[in-house]
């Protein structure tokens, strides 16, 4: 008859282990969305951006790398309440370009040149909602628009 031997870790140990596993998965996913490029082959392309993710756009050989890492501001009417004032959202976007990194505060509606691609923060998700909740699935994203310049 065989015996079976329990291992005793202690708690910290077992938390390390479990917390090391965990960030090797969430490491490894996000290295797999810095890959997707989008090519401009039109006037101008719309995309999400999730934050803590990036996108990399590219058009006659030269690239440009969006980050979104941070909603700075957010003075919007929730989504479902009528206001006097619609209120306004800015995000904080990291562009890379040439080897430089350029930090964006970009409020919505407004647009900026870096190189030859110009960036216009369309909107930024989830609008929030009367009660603290958030529409959608809550996952925080930003779409802009990118066009050659």
């Amino acid at each position: 008859m065989k015996k079976l031997v329990f291992i005793r870790l202690p708690l910290f140990s077992a938390l390390l282990i479990t917390a090391l596993s965990l960030g090797v998965i969430i490491i490894s996913g996000c290295e797999k969305a810095d890959n997707n490029i989008i090519n401009i082959n039109t006037d101008s392309v719309t995309a999400f951006i999730e934050k803590k993710q990036s996108a990399i756009f590219s058009l006659n050989g030269n690239t440009l790398q969006l980050y979104y890492d941070s909603l700075l501001q957010d003075s919007r009417c929730p989504a479902d309440v009528i206001c006097v004032w619609s209120g306004n959202a800015m995000a904080g976007i990291k562009a890379i370009h040439n080897q430089q990194t350029h930090y964006l505060e970009l409020p919505i509606g407004v647009d900026t040149t870096i190189g030859n691609f110009n960036i216009k923060l369309d909107d930024v998700m989830p609008y929030r909602l009367s009660g603290g909740k958030f529409s959608g699935d809550g996952v925080p994203k930003i779409h802009v628009t990118i066009k050659a310049k």
